[in-house]
């Protein structure tokens, strides 16, 4: 019966999306974790349809979620659009604009969450730090394909975003994702004429029920056993809120440098579960720097 609930909370979802196509309350928009410039409303003009942005930088970040350790690790990034319609990533996922018209952007979304090893091995791509032993008795997470839907509406310098994903495997639970960004060109605070520096500040809040909660941040008897953590059935509900910043600076027609810092703070049953407490921090912080060169096909 649950996982009834939750299939069709998505097709909800998607029900809906479909329902405002077809009354024309909808229509097309642009996409904004590596964090990723969305189509840039003040950037230059695409090169061809297929466009990709290649790069690579560092990422200061915590060693899983939850974790009060942390490690530096340096990046491949990779991002491929096509006619501001389809676009993939590995840190976003891959996902279709069926409407994009500036001010509406709605479509499906697939992404993938990596996995979750109870080893806490270093990360492949980790230069300092990434061993923890905080995980050990857990077991491990498997990699999760997440299917969804987003709907993006721009005003002004404002873009509101919501997005939710169901696992198909892995983690098994749904997330559910509300964001909000205030964008502005500042680049006259530096010099009157030249490229614009795009700078953003926003706030999100996510929601997981009790399958994605319990996966990650729940202990059962065995797990209890094994890790020397007490019992705990983590529930659904708001997981996290968090303030992020980022800033865009287009060196050139072709080559750009991001910066971007997220403050995030869990809450519910996942800031009170026994991994949290014990062994990790409600207060999660994400800052890095990336090098993106766009050519086109």
């Amino acid at each position: 019966m649950k996982r009834l609930i939750l299939n069709f909370s998505v097709f909800t979802v998607f029900s809906a999306i479909m329902i405002l196509i077809a009354h024309g309350a909808v229509a097309q928009a642009p996409d904004a974790q590596v964090q990723q410039p969305p189509q840039r409303p003040q950037g230059p003009q695409r090169l061809s349809d297929w466009e990709i942005d290649l790069g690579a930088g560092a990422l200061f970040s915590p060693v899983f979620a939850g974790s009060d350790e942390y490690q530096l690790s340096l990046l491949p990034s990779i991002r491929l659009t096509f006619k501001n319609r389809f676009f993939a990533s590995v840190q976003k996922g891959a996902g279709y604009n069926i409407i994009n018209d500036g001010t509406w952007r709605v479509g499906p979304i697939l992404r993938y969450a990596f996995p979750r090893d109870e080893n806490g091995g270093t990360s492949p791509f980790a230069v300092i730090g990434g061993n923890t032993d905080a995980l050990i008795g857990l077991g491990d997470v498997a990699g999760t394909f997440e299917l969804g839907g987003f709907a993006e509406y721009r005003t002004g310098a404002w873009r509101f975003k919501a997005e939710t994903r169901q696992g198909l495997n892995g983690h098994e639970g749904l997330v559910g994702e509300l964001e909000a960004a205030f964008q502005s060109n500042i680049s006259s605070w530096f010099y009157e004429r030249g490229r614009p520096i795009l700078a953003s500040v926003g706030a999100r809040a996510i929601f997981t029920d009790d399958d994605f909660n319990q996966a990650y941040f729940g202990v059962n008897q065995n797990q209890s056993l094994a890790s020397g953590l007490p019992e705990f059935d983590a529930g659904g509900g708001l997981y996290s809120v968090s303030a992020n910043a980022q800033v865009i600076y287009p060196y050139s027609r072709r080559l750009s440098i991001i910066g971007f810092s997220s403050l995030e703070r869990l809450t519910g049953d996942v800031a009170d579960s026994p991994l949290v407490i014990e062994r990790g921090s409600r207060n999660q912080f994400t800052m890095g720097i990336f090098f993106s060169y766009k050519f086109g096909l």
